[in-house]
This record gives structure tokens, sequence and C-alpha cells, in this order.
């Protein structure tokens, strides 16, 4: 099984509100995803939320599926989900909290 690209960027510094979640991706492709994200800007004082949504049925409304919470400088920078299997859409999206803010390259892998 190979890996696929399916999205990627910086989520720029000044490009978002602080403490309001900024959505980074939306895939409706049917695959099994993972989200990775480098946070070697985290600074001391600061936290970074990942959130992961699913949606069960089509037209049915978007879920919560993963959330994980990062605070200061961490040791091991890069940061991956769990894999996520998605028939209907799969959305990725940051919150940051505290300090100024920071740019944080990140990607959608198909598994």
């Amino acid at each position: 099984m190979a890996l696929t690209l399916k999205a990627s960027g910086t989520s720029a510094a000044g490009d978002r509100t602080p403490d309001a979640e900024h959505s980074l991706s939306t895939i409706t492709d049917a695959g099994v995803y993972q989200f990775v994200i480098d946070l070697v800007a985290l600074a001391n004082g600061q936290s970074l939320t990942v959130a992961l949504y699913y949606k069960c049925l089509t037209g049915g409304t978007e879920r919560l599926f993963y959330k994980a919470t990062y605070q200061h400088v961490q040791a091991e920078p890069m940061k991956a989900s769990l894999p996520v299997p998605s028939d209907i859409s799969f959305r990725a999206g940051i919150t940051e909290s505290g300090g100024s803010e920071q740019s944080y390259p990140w990607k959608v892998l198909a598994l």
C-alpha cells in the first residue's frame, strides 16, 4: 500500500484568530487518513490543539473524532494522528492559544 499526499500547507502566523479553531483541510474522498504536523515552532507558554472530524452518514452531522493538545516546547515536535477511516468526510483543524502566533507545516496522508 502506497502513501498518497491528499493535502498540505503551512498554517501561517497571522492567518488565525487566537483561541478559535482554524480549519486546515476537508477531504470528501473515501480513504484512511492520517494528519501530520510539525510543532517545532511551539514555544513555552503556548498550546496547540489538533481536532479531526468525521461524518458517519451522508447528510449527517460532522462530529469530533480525535483531539490532542500539545503544550510548550516539544522534545519530539513531529506529531501524527491515529489513522481515520472515512467514506464521507474528514476535516482537520487547529486551535492555538497563548503567546504569539506561530507557523506550523502540516499534511494529510492517505494510507
